[in-house]
């Protein structure tokens, strides 16, 4: 029932196999990776329709070499190779850290296999991950289900008080909120999400979410378009012709052409609006936040409850004022190196 058997010579490495009917080979290599004695058999399988990579990892123990772990991704060798391409890489800390970063609103607790699936690690390396998460006191097991304690609080606290994010930005949103009301916040480009780092709202029991470490996808939003629109064209036409634009809402566009258009009328008037297009509900204005003229690093927006005020409405009474407050936080940026540099791509 194992295909798999323990060898004992760590100078010649074998696999032997009971049966390979349902496991049809492409390639089989070995190598001996430079720290300790460990050893990789690498086997790339295809099972139609998908192509799924398999890493048999091999640990040398008291002279034997013993299975440790199967290892699959399904988005191909792109972040395998990361890692086989630098040496100095920690790949089980990433994975450590995957397995924090999947727990949200809709699945605040899982089972092991859930946490496995959501992953895209073998069970064996998620329960260890999450034992020691446990151990640590990052997480808690209730009932086999798994859920992250106040503790991992911690993890964000420690970059949001080194790079003081409290004094650069929260007086300008809070300047802005005290004038018109509604929320402000200030996000920076996290791969194709938006990611705030700071927010401020006043009608916390009408809005969606919105708080520090909260991602969303950045082509429906303004501050998306804004900081989009800083990307070097070679990005923005590899982000366009690659993404993935999902139909939010009926408002949504998701079309690349006209997403191009909007990205590039942004550039030129130097902002971005967007209404029930993320949410319904949610109308907003964005700005770019500069600390080097030219090079825009942030975005800081001014939204609404779509009800209640149009797109038009932010143009003309809030988009001075928000673009002084984009050039208060530039300068203030100046002063929080440990800030500018964390968000400067």
């Amino acid at each position: 029932s194992n295909p798999l058997t323990v060898i004992d010579s760590a100078s010649d490495v074998a696999i032997a196999v009971n049966d390979w009917s349902c496991l049809p080979i492409l390639m089989i290599e070995t190598f001996n990776i430079s720290i300790g004695e460990f050893y990789f058999v690498n086997i790339r399988t295809c099972f139609l329709p998908c192509q799924l990579n398999l890493t048999q990892q091999f640990r040398h123990i008291d002279r034997k070499l013993s299975v440790c772990e199967i290892f699959r991704t399904n988005s191909g060798n792109a972040s395998l190779n990361k890692f086989k391409e630098d040496g100095e890489l920690i790949e089980a800390l990433a994975r450590g850290l995957a397995v924090i970063e999947c727990f949200d609103a809709d699945q605040p607790e899982m089972t092991l296999s859930e946490v496995a699936k959501k992953t895209d690690i073998t069970p064996a390396t998620a329960r260890r991950i999450l034992r020691t998460l446990v151990v640590l006191g990052y997480a808690r097991n209730v009932n086999k289900r798994f859920l992250l304690t106040p503790k991992a609080l911690g993890l964000g606290a420690a970059y949001a008080r080194s790079a003081q994010l409290e004094e650069a930005l929260m007086p300008e949103l809070r300047r802005l909120v005290g004038i018109y009301g509604d929320a402000s916040s200030v996000t920076v480009l996290s791969g194709t999400d938006v990611l705030y780092i700071a927010h401020y709202s006043d009608q916390k029991a009408r809005r969606i979410s919105a708080g520090a470490g909260v991602t969303y996808p950045a082509y429906p939003t303004s501050m998306g378009r804004v900081l989009l629109s800083g990307l070097p064209e070679s990005e923005l036409d590899q982000y366009l012709t690659q993404g993935s634009f999902e139909q939010r809402t009926e408002h949504t566009v998701t079309d690349p052409d006209e997403l191009q258009k909007i990205i590039q009328k942004t550039r030129k008037l130097g902002y971005s609006t967007s209404t029930d297009e993320l949410f319904y509900g949610v109308t907003a204005i964005a700005v770019p936040i500069m600390a080097v003229p030219g090079e825009v690093i942030a975005a800081i927006n001014s939204s609404g409850y779509s009800g209640g005020v149009t797109a038009d409405d932010l143009i003309s009474d809030r988009l001075e004022d928000l673009r002084i407050s984009a050039d208060r936080i530039g300068e203030t940026l100046m002063r929080f190196p440990a800030l500018r540099h964390s968000i400067n791509r």
